[in-house]
């Protein structure tokens, strides 16, 4: 990665200094407790893209960890809510609930059940499906909490994929493209129209 982009500082990209970004990482190095942090932790303008991408995709077991940080997934592998929480706060977006908009885009869902009504499991039974179950857990509850909060201003795209493909199984891509190709996304392109579109930009701002 290092080698494809160089020692670019994040302010040289289109993005730089347009946009709050808000990239969740875990910082797992500190002796007091490990915390969601954002993989843009000072100035951007200082920050070099390669380190911010390290820092954000540092998955457990397939990478090793970066700087102290690891994959955010671990505990907001669907971030709305963190990103909600950074256009409510007063530090870093200071919006009324009212104003926000969220989309969230998925990579699409993996299937992941557990088969069984009483399962008397202990920590060999538990170690493998349990982590996906967390995972996705964790998702839905950020789903359903802007859902709730945010309710016709909320719209989530994250299809269910037909299989369960592994986060390092570069031999799905083909299928990947083939799935996204085929998902329904009429639904989200009428709330992003309806929300984003230059005329209804134009408009909210008038208000």
């Amino acid at each position: 990665m290092r080698k494809n982009s160089g020692d670019f500082p994040l302010s040289s990209t289109s993005c730089g200094n347009s946009i709050t970004l808000g990239l969740p990482c875990l910082s797992a190095d500190r002796e007091d407790i490990a915390r969601l942090a954002a993989a843009i932790e000072a100035n951007p303008s200082l920050e070099l893209v390669v380190d911010v991408a390290l820092r954000t995709s540092a998955a457990p077991t397939y990478f090793p960890t970066y700087q102290g940080y690891i994959d955010g997934a671990v505990v907001a592998n669907n971030p709305a809510m963190a990103a909600l929480a950074q256009a409510l706060d007063a530090g870093t977006g200071k919006e009324a609930l009212q104003n926000v908009h969220l989309f969230s885009l998925g990579t699409g869902v993996n299937p992941a059940y557990v088969a069984g009504k009483e399962l008397d499991w202990g920590y060999a039974q538990w170690a493998k499906p349990l982590i996906a179950l967390m995972v996705d857990g964790m998702m839905g509850v950020a789903d359903y909490q802007c859902a709730r909060l945010l309710q016709d201003g909320y719209f989530r795209l994250a299809p269910i994929l037909p299989e369960r493909i592994g986060l390092d199984d570069v031999d799905k891509i083909a299928d990947l493209v083939k799935y996204a190709q085929d998902v329904d996304i009429q639904g989200a392109v009428a709330w992003l129209t309806r929300y984003f579109s230059p005329a209804s930009i134009d408009n909210s701002t008038r208000l």
